[in-house]
């Protein structure tokens, strides 16, 4: 019995400790914190491909003959291709002039050259594809995925809006096109 008395009084006595140190303490009722993040816009690294997938600066006709022009038949593929994307979903691509260069005409939507040629940029397939304008904005939806996308494009070269297959001079034809994308 002795051992019975012992063991209770200790219960008892632990309850008792118990009670009076919650009486004791005063608790935190609430807390507060701040988090602090900076948002950053989501970006993608964009550069331009021709059509065998390797970077360029230039799409390269090499010769082109005015029976070409005339039949509107030379076309190059390239790609505008955004890769190592963070935090983008989708992009928006659209082409202009670039420092330099003009629209061939003020009402044309063919991006002026030398020598009195032009070029036409397409989103997909020339003729079946969607046309930019150089005079007005016309944006590509691109949707990333797996931190990617690729704008498959082709451009043409034509003669230049007023001129006649007369017009055009041999020597070096260019345009400097920009591409602006912005990130969605």
């Amino acid at each position: 019995m002795k051992n019975n008395t012992a063991i209770l009084a200790l219960v008892l006595a632990g309850g008792l400790f118990s009670a009076f140190s919650n009486a004791a303490i005063t608790g935190t009722s609430s807390l507060s914190a701040t988090f602090v993040s900076t948002v950053v816009p989501g970006t993608c690294t964009a550069n331009v491909t021709d059509a065998a997938g390797a970077e360029a600066t230039e799409i390269k006709f090499n010769d082109v003959f005015k029976s070409d022009l005339i039949n509107k038949s030379r076309t190059e593929a390239f790609n505008v291709v955004l890769s190592n994307c963070s935090g983008v979903r989708t992009a928006q691509v659209t082409a202009m002039a670039g420092a330099g260069s003009d629209c061939s005409t003020s009402t044309s939507d063919n991006f002026g050259a030398t020598h009195s040629t032009a070029f036409e940029l397409w989103n997909g397939d020339v003729d079946n594809g969607i046309r930019l304008s150089c005079k007005t904005r016309q944006l590509q939806k691109v949707v990333i995925a797996d931190g990617g996308a690729s704008l498959a494009m082709n451009a043409r070269i034509v003669i230049a809006d007023d001129k006649t297959i007369d017009d055009v001079t041999p020597g070096d034809a260019s345009s400097l096109i920009t591409f602006l994308v912005e990130y969605q």
